[in-house]
């Protein structure tokens, strides 16, 4: 995980349970954890 910034406890869980659901690669589930988070955040 070097070079990444740091990844907010709720997106490391959400990378898990995408992985599980979806059976995608951890790099996988990693965009698309990110990608929901971010628009939530931009959201409000």
């Amino acid at each position: 995980m070097a070079g990444r910034k740091k990844v907010p406890e709720i997106v490391e869980h959400a990378v898990a349970d995408i992985m599980k659901k979806k059976k995608v690669s951890r790099e996988q589930a990693y965009a698309i954890a990110v990608g929901q988070f971010q628009k939530e955040e931009e959201e409000g």
